[in-house]
């Protein structure tokens, strides 16, 4: 398969890898606060308990947690930092994803006895936080991790309820909650066993509620294409990609090919928008769409969808108002916005997008 880069080698910066769960992995944090609201206890075989003063039904605000230290963490503008996971207001739990963060936060849901012997996450799409409200948290999804008795205004945790988290580095732990209630009986104290479990993904896709899909994609390397898929959300690993129906588009570094013109059979095109009605867009537009070329990139007509600084900053900045309708393999038309070109530990070479799927353009 011949993929065309437009992105010359010399720019290439070095770039760190995406860090992964494994079983040694835990909170490194000492715990010196005197009266702290998140304490984190070794359980000594591989689990942690970690629990939250989370206020009572009054509560103004939400204490935040980062699993790399097990302790609170206090981030001056929560919806722009990578410095927490989870955060707690009484009954409420938000992650660091979606409406909520620029994490990439979500979560795997499961309802059965198998929490104790997971070891390892999942390849899918996860889950992330749509708004704070009770309908927005994804922790609240299916049955929830609670049911509260209106008439006793009892908290009881629902049981073989568990969780598989991809927190903000990019690693994964299995998380289940065990308690509301602190030894008084006093609600308010979330409480939950977790441990790192192993995962390690180059394409991680959440899902914001029933809105829109959020991709990251670990594209580090200037000398191997990550292929993605709409019809999965996930990464496909064609034995042949330039004869394969199994991808959509292909990401080395900055560089985005289709699975079509010069660079695959799969017949995907795209017709690149500049304006500001990404959000509003249900229906693909009708017209002209465009291909890989032998030379060139559809994803990179007109100024492409980055602006890249040069040295010695070496910044990629997103153009405004860019954005994509992608006609894919599946016949179906997804709109596609890129967001950014780091992950949320700042490290170059992982292209972000938002994407959905619209209806087709109207018949003539």
């Amino acid at each position: 398969m011949k993929l065309v880069r437009l992105l010359p080698l010399l720019l290439m910066l070095t770039v760190l890898s995406m860090g992964c769960s494994d079983d040694s992995l835990g909170p490194t944090g000492d715990n010196n606060n005197t009266n702290p609201a998140i304490t984190t206890t070794d359980n000594g075989d591989g689990t942690f308990t970690t629990v939250v003063d989370a206020g009572y039904l009054d509560a103004d605000h939400y204490v935040y947690l980062s699993f790399a230290t097990g302790e609170e963490t206090t981030p001056d503008t929560p919806e722009n930092s990578a410095d927490w996971d989870m955060a707690f207001k009484f009954a409420n739990i938000l992650v660091n994803g979606g409406a909520n963060g620029t994490g990439g936060v979500g979560i795997v849901a499961y309802d059965d006895t198998g929490f104790a012997a997971l070891t390892a996450a999942p390849n899918a799409v996860y889950l992330t936080d749509s708004g704070e409200d009770d309908p927005g948290q994804c922790f609240n999804t299916g049955m929830g991790w609670y049911t509260y008795n209106p008439t006793t205004h009892d908290f009881s945790i629902n049981a073989d309820h568990y969780y598989v988290l991809r927190l903000t580095d990019g690693s994964y732990i299995k998380l289940e909650m065990t308690d509301f209630v602190d030894g008084a009986g006093t609600p308010g104290y979330p409480t939950f066993v977790w441990a790192p479990i192993a995962g390690d993904f180059p394409v991680m896709t959440a899902q914001v509620g029933n809105i829109e899909y959020q991709t990251l994609v670990a594209a580090t390397s200037p000398s191997a294409w990550v292929y993605f898929s709409f019809g999965s959300g996930l990464e496909a690993t064609p034995a042949n990609p330039a004869d394969s129906d199994e991808y959509d588009l292909a990401f080395s570094y900055a560089s985005v090919a289709l699975n079509g013109g010069a660079n695959g059979t799969g017949g995907v095109e795209v017709m690149a928008m500049d304006d500001a009605g990404y959000d509003a867009l249900t229906q693909a537009p009708a017209g002209s769409y465009a291909t890989d070329g032998a030379s060139d990139l559809a994803f990179d007509v007109a100024g492409g969808w980055y602006t890249y600084s040069g040295p010695p900053d070496h910044i990629f900045s997103i153009n405004p108002d860019r954005y994509y309708v992608v006609h894919a393999v599946d016949g179906n038309y997804y709109k596609l916005r890129m967001t950014t070109f780091r992950n949320p530990a700042g490290d170059a070479g992982y292209p972000g997008f938002e994407w959905d799927m619209v209806d087709p353009p109207l018949q003539p």
